[in-house]
């Protein structure tokens, strides 16, 4: 996924802004890591 998109990605459990943390990326996109809601749902990214 393109860096740029998490910027506008919201929860879909909550509507709010997501955190990405423990990001791995390649050629400006975002192969790996984990999105955190503050609620503290995780989605990991691979």
């Amino acid at each position: 996924m393109y860096a740029g998109i998490v910027e506008v990605m919201k929860c879909p459990q909550c509507g709010r802004e997501m955190n990405l943390e423990e990001a791995v990326e390649e050629n400006n996109e975002i192969i790996g890591g984990n999105l955190y809601c503050p609620r503290g749902e995780v989605w990991g990214i691979s």
